[in-house]
């Protein structure tokens, strides 16, 4: 890993030994506050502290139910079966090789991760029943000004998220906080473990907002920390799932592997309780773990570094219920794509019913019933004292049927998304801190030029460009775009073809933050 990666993991690893000890408190309690869920806006989705969300174990609502709620109203709704739910349970699945020996820690009926940081090295026994180990929930208007309780015992000494001025970070609407590892040798009470710990603590940050174009969507944010001493190879980190879409016998999934998405919709347009129009739900990986890649740059802890790049999801699994895995290697087949013995699937491929089902075209998945899925991102090396980092986005979208849901929910997934790059969680980001717009290159031109800018955060952006006496001869529009580097080509003609005489221009862009301008000379 670089040496900006490993700074940022000594520095946390160092705070958290000189809190050991003290990081969770000692106030022991019988509530353990273990979960909580975000609803924001159209959803309520549940989550834990130990890497399960959509679930229904120790649940918050009666039992049976399941963890992901749409379209969420009121809470009433739920407790009396008005708004039901499309997934049962989901998590996250870590897995890899120590020497050759297969280890994983999955979330999925129940957890094997233990609830806080590691400390030392290990996990801290007493994390379960301290309640400053729990899920922190913020408000964006729960902040200094008016603090929750949670803004004010804000665990920066486990790892929290803090700005620049030293204050709880609050991304969307609602963000939720939470920190586990796999560390307890024993796992969770809930269930044994399949294998050793792996030594990962996972920090887990989730937000949504009410936004126009957010309101179907929840973003989920993983930094991994290798602090149990073990060199980990091949390894790949999934997102695991139980859709259970509405009635549970009559579920499909897909993959859409170009996207990075992966999905589950209903076999017909009767489920019992989305009768007509059926949503479909479903993941899209948008920034997987980070491997060496010199002249690409990456996303990593909220900020983009040089000379890494992101992994794309590596893998796509199904399964029916009932199959679920039984020995650490068998999870671990899933996690890259592989049958439970080790072996390719039948159709040859590590992705699973890649075709299009609006379409009716490629290899589509068939005779409905109890889905498990999963998606994969990796292989990558994981060593002592390295960080790793992945952002997944969940959607759902309901059309007018049931296909129609599906080209919905793609489009949500695949939409500009705001990435709160500029909240200052650290010193040093890597973005600029307002809009940005670069010289042309080459300049003079004689044929076509490219113009180049930064966005510190997410902006509708339209690049205009004025003759010498000032007037408006061409408005380039980009639509809304995220934050980070964007380019676009002019060819020196109009919005008719035809190309402008020879002289000097300016180039302006127009964001809803900054417009600066710059001068260029075309040469025909």
């Amino acid at each position: 890993m670089s040496k900006y990666i490993k700074m940022i993991l000594s520095a946390g690893f160092i705070l958290a030994f000189v809190a050991a000890g003290a990081i969770c408190g000692t106030d022991q309690t019988s509530d353990r506050a273990l979960n909580t869920y975000i609803d924001a806006n159209n959803i309520l989705m549940l989550y834990s502290n130990v890497g399960m969300m959509a679930h229904t174990w120790d649940s918050l609502f009666p039992p049976g139910i399941g963890g992901l709620y749409y379209p969420y109203t009121t809470i009433d709704d739920i407790e009396d079966g008005t708004t039901h739910s499309l997934l049962y349970s989901s998590g996250i699945w870590l897995g890899g090789k120590v020497s050759s020996e297969t280890r994983v820690a999955i979330a999925e009926f129940s957890p094997e991760f233990w609830p806080g940081p590691m400390i030392g090295g290990t996990f801290d026994p007493e994390a379960d029943t301290i309640s400053a180990c729990r899920v922190y929930r913020l408000y964006s208007d729960s902040l200094a000004s008016n603090p929750n309780q949670d803004y004010l015992d804000w665990p920066v000494n486990q790892g929290a998220p803090i700005n620049a001025a030293g204050k709880p970070v609050c991304l969307g609407d609602q963000t939720l906080w939470a920190v586990y590892n796999d560390a307890n040798p024993d796992g969770n009470p809930s269930r044994d473990r399949f294998s050793a710990p792996l030594g990962i603590e996972v920090r887990q940050t989730i937000w949504a907002s009410d936004q126009i174009g957010e309101e179907n969507a929840v973003y989920m944010e993983y930094r991994l920390f290798n602090k149990g001493g073990n060199s980990i190879g091949d390894f790949h980190l999934s997102i695991w799932l139980d859709p259970d879409l509405g009635d549970f016998s009559d579920d499909l999934v897909g993959c859409d592997s170009a996207d990075d998405i992966y999905y589950c919709y209903n076999a017909t347009n009767d489920d019992t309780h989305y009768p007509g129009n059926p949503p479909a739900v479903g993941y899209k990986l948008l920034a997987g773990p980070v491997v060496p890649s010199p002249g690409d740059s990456a996303l990593f802890f909220r900020k983009y570094v040089q000379d890494y790049k992101n992994v794309r999801m590596s893998s796509f699994y199904k399964y029916i219920g009932g199959l679920d895995p039984q020995t650490a290697d068998w999870a671990y087949n899933y996690m890259r794509g592989f049958e439970q013995d080790g072996s390719l699937p039948p159709n040859g491929s590590l992705f699973q019913v890649t075709g299009d089902p609006v379409t009716a075209s490629g290899e589509l998945d068939s005779n409905p019933g109890n889905r498990m899925m999963l998606g994969g991102f990796g292989p990558i090396d994981f060593n002592p004292g390295d960080s790793q980092y992945v952002l997944v986005k969940l959607a759902v979208g309901r059309g007018t049927d049931r296909l129609n849901s599906i080209t919905l929910l793609r489009s949500i997934l695949n939409n500009p998304f705001y990435y709160p790059v500029d909240v200052g969680e650290e010193p040093g980001n890597l973005l600029p801190n307002k809009t940005i717009l670069k010289q042309n290159y080459p300049n003079p031109f004689n044929s076509s030029t490219v113009i180049s800018y930064s966005l510190s955060r997410r902006s509708s952006v339209s690049i205009e460009i004025f003759n010498a006496l000032g007037q408006l001869v061409v408005e380039l529009n980009r639509g809304v775009q995220p934050a980070g580097e964007h380019h676009v080509i002019w060819d020196g003609l109009d919005a008719n073809g035809s190309p402008f005489p020879s002289g000097v221009y300016l180039y302006r862009i127009k964001s809803a933050w900054h417009s600066p301008t710059r001068k260029m000379v075309f040469l025909k």
